[in-house]
C-alpha cells in the first residue's frame, strides 16, 4: 500500500491523505462550508454552479453571509479553491478546519 500527501495551495497537506488500495485510491466524502469573498456576493449563485461542476455536493446557499454548504470527495478539495470567488474552505471537522484554515492564513500572508 502506497500513500500520497495532497497539498493546499501549494502547502504540504498530510492530513488530505490518499491510500492506494490496488491501483485505485480509497477516498471520503466530506461535509464542506465554502466561504465566497465579499466581492463575489453578487454571483454567488454562479460561484456555486462551478463549485458543482467540479464535484461539490450542493446542498444549501446562505447568500446573506456568503457560504456554500455541501459534500465533497476529500481528495477533490483542492480543485475548489481555484474557483473565483472562493475565499476559504472548511471541513466538518475541527481539527481538520482548523489545519486548513492555517494553511490558508499562511497563503494569504
Amino acid at each position: 500500500m502506497s500513500a500520497e500527501n495532497l497539498r493546499v495551495s501549494g502547502i504540504e497537506a498530510p492530513w488530505l491523505r490518499c491510500e492506494a488500495l490496488g491501483g485505485s485510491y480509497a477516498v471520503s466524502r466530506v461535509n464542506v462550508a465554502v466561504a465566497v469573498e465579499d466581492e463575489a456576493q453578487g454571483s454567488i449563485y454562479e460561484v456555486a454552479a462551478a463549485c458543482r461542476a467540479l464535484g461539490l455536493y450542493h446542498t444549501a446557499t446562505l447568500a446573506a453571509v456568503g457560504v456554500l454548504t455541501g459534500s465533497m470527495e476529500a481528495n477533490e478539495l483542492i480543485k475548489l479553491f481555484g474557483v473565483p470567488g472562493v475565499l476559504a474552505v472548511e471541513v466538518e471537522s475541527e481539527f481538520i478546519s482548523e489545519i486548513i484554515g492555517t494553511a490558508w492564513r499562511r497563503r494569504l500572508n
